[in-house]
């Protein structure tokens, strides 16, 4: 029989936050990249703010182009 282990719910404001220290970026760079307040950054990664799909594609946008701009 084999034994299940229950699945491990994670917060996105834990993985913004750990991607942030990866990158060696703090909330007010990520901030100024995306023209977004401070305040509203540190509420996603704290959980008290909701994002709409909107943010999440921005989010996404931000981390992604400047990866690729790493390499250019």
């Amino acid at each position: 029989m084999s034994h299940r282990l229950p699945a491990r719910v994670v917060s996105l404001g834990s993985v913004l936050q750990n991607e942030l220290v990866a990158r060696g970026w703090s909330q007010t760079d990520l901030a100024a990249i995306m023209n977004r307040p401070i305040g509203a950054i540190n509420e996603i990664i704290k959980g008290t703010k909701q994002i709409t799909s909107e943010t999440t594609v921005e989010l996404g946008a931000a981390l992604l182009f400047l990866e690729m701009n790493d390499y250019t």
